[in-house]
């Protein structure tokens, strides 16, 4: 990678920070958030924030998004403020701005100083020379942040004074051929290439420091590192500090020094990046990079859900197929928490060993559904031409078919029976997940490691199951995570018109549907059924939500 060159002038003062060296705790800053490691004293700071306290007022109520703040930057550190969406990563950075919107209403109150000039309360003209000279953005989105109706090469030479310090900056960031993007509109440009002029802009003038707000969103994993280690490479050369905010933990480790972690608008952990990753000490730290409580709480819903259906026997009361009560009991009837259905079965054992039934059921169609597909997809990644055309072909075949029809076509063929849903609803569900490999595979095919595993002398099946597919498989167990709801209710809706097992094993479906002219006078023998169903729905797609989330984020 080409890196900057600086006159002198620019680098800094003093000798800069050391990616891994100690922190300073910030002196005079109030306790609450939590240091962790002995930490060394540095170079002064080029930023300070005091209790700063930030409220939103919207729709006639208060949104409180930093609550009393207190953080210092220091020349030529990298500091990294990882916290969830909506903890106010975002917002400090702005404040540090000056750039807080005031259609908002903002009640602020505390210190922000830039460089020694009060960013919150000063004058606007010396907020905007701030701005000017010592301070540089790079924001989430570049396509959002750069003008579409403008070229590159005009966008950076306003930042850089002249068209020939944009092509000098261009080059710096590694924009290959930076003479050529001159012309380029923004849109003619990769997410990569984007961002780097978003970089180069920032770094123009040699500012004091550099706020970069998820900088590697919506970037591949290859591009990602890149960025990190520009911004890495740069502080090196300019000396100028960067305010790294991320949601990932490991992003934010791989080039900080210090680490910052904001949780509902209050600094949880302050301390240096390895001692925040090895012994963190506020508990919403712990948690790996990038996830938050709630994803873990819904995919947390798996071990009950689970565990209900593993206990199921255990749990009923009684014996779900026979007779044990008087009939058309309501809920809430001595010995019968639910009630008793027509005939005077126990509808709580029913209701048990059907979610046991429906659950395991939703679990063995997606692990076929996996290696099946998983494997179509992996033949046809790998070996591509006229295989890869021919499943390819009869995968989109079976997807141009109505999932339901074709199941109940499958299990008309095969005859009603819980084993042959089971392979119907399985024969319409791989080709979603041979779709998804094949996809992930022919994009993996191009990376350098896999390059290096071929150079390296690697056969075609280990390519194939020990380079390519561990990186496809994330992708489709994201996927299949979403699919637990759907498949409940798919399942459901085969028992209900009667495709599932044969009288009178206990089914949800069946149980809702059997049980529907009981619906105006004693309700609660089809409801209860049909509650149960969509209570499974409902934990399997939160479940898979919470798993998506924790998931996309490694």
């Amino acid at each position: 990678m080409t890196k900057p060159s600086v006159p002198p002038s620019a680098a800094p003062s003093s000798a800069g920070a050391a990616p891994g060296r100690a922190a300073a705790a910030e002196p005079g800053r109030p306790a609450g958030p939590a240091a962790t490691g002995p930490d060394a004293v540095g170079p002064g700071p080029v930023a300070e924030v005091e209790e700063l306290r930030l409220t939103f007022r919207r729709g006639g109520r208060d949104i409180y998004a930093l609550r009393g703040v207190s953080l210092q930057i220091r020349a030529g550190e990298i500091l990294g403020l990882v916290g969830e969406s909506g903890s106010g990563k975002s917002v400090f950075g702005l404040s540090l701005l000056g750039l807080i919107p005031a259609e908002s209403r903002p009640v602020v109150s505390g210190r922000v100083a830039v460089c020694g000039q009060d960013m919150l309360n000063g004058p606007a003209d010396v907020r905007r020379k701030v701005r000017r000279e010592h301070l540089g953005a790079v924001f989430q989105d570049p396509m959002t942040s750069l003008n579409p109706t403008m070229r590159v090469g005009r966008q950076v030479a306003e930042a850089a004074g002249s068209t020939g310090e944009a092509v000098r900056l261009m080059r710096a960031v590694g924009i290959p051929d930076a003479g050529r993007r001159l012309a380029s509109y923004p849109h003619e440009l990769s997410g990569g290439l984007r961002q780097r002029v978003m970089i180069a802009m920032a770094v123009a003038g040699n500012p004091a420091l550099v706020i970069a707000d998820e900088p590697t969103t919506a970037l591949d994993v290859i591009v990602q590192a890149q960025v990190l280690g520009l911004l890495r490479s740069l502080r090196d050369e300019i000396g100028c500090s960067v305010l790294m905010i991320t949601h990932d933990l490991g992003v934010a480790a791989q080039v900080a020094d210090r680490v910052a972690v904001m949780y509902a608008g209050r600094l949880a952990e302050v301390g240096p990046a390895a001692a925040v990753l090895r012994s963190a000490a506020h508990p919403y730290s712990l948690l790996p990079a990038g996830s938050s409580p709630l994803d873990w709480a819904a995919a947390g819903l798996l071990v009950p859900v689970t565990a209900i259906a593993l206990l199921a026997p255990v749990l009923a009361p009684h014996n779900p197929i026979q007779p044990v009560g008087l009939p058309q009991l309501p809920p809430g009837s001595s010995g019968f928490l639910l009630g008793t259905d027509s005939i005077g079965r126990d509808i709580l054992s029913r209701v048990l060993i059907g979610w046991r039934s429906s659950w395991f059921a939703a679990l063995a169609v997606i692990a076929s559904g996996l290696v099946i597909g998983g494997l179509i997809g992996l033949a046809a990644g790998t070996r591509g031409g006229l295989l890869d055309t021919i499943l390819m072909r009869i995968t989109d075949g079976f997807l141009a078919l109505p999932a339901p029809v074709l199941a109940i076509a499958v299990v008309a063929a095969l005859g009603p029976g819980f084993v042959h849903t089971l392979i119907a609803v399985a024969i319409v569900w791989w080709p979603f997940y041979a779709r998804i490999v094949r996809g992930e595979i022919r994009s993996l095919a191009a990376r350098p490691h896999v390059e290096a595993a071929r150079l390296a002398g690697a056969g075609p099946l280990r390519l194939a199951f020990r380079h390519l597919l561990p990186g496809a498989i994330p992708a489709a167990i994201v996927t299949a995570s979403l699919d637990v709801g759907n498949l409940v209710l798919t399942l459901a809706a085969l028992s209900f018109l009667g495709l599932g097992q044969p009288q009178p094993a206990p089914e949800l479906g069946a149980d809702t549907a059997r049980n529907l002219p009981y619906l105006l006078q004693q309700w609660w023998i089809p409801v209860m059924p049909g509650i149960a169903v969509m209570l499974l729905a409902l934990a399997g797609n939160l479940a898979g939500d919470g798993l998506r989330n924790l998931l996309s984020d490694r």
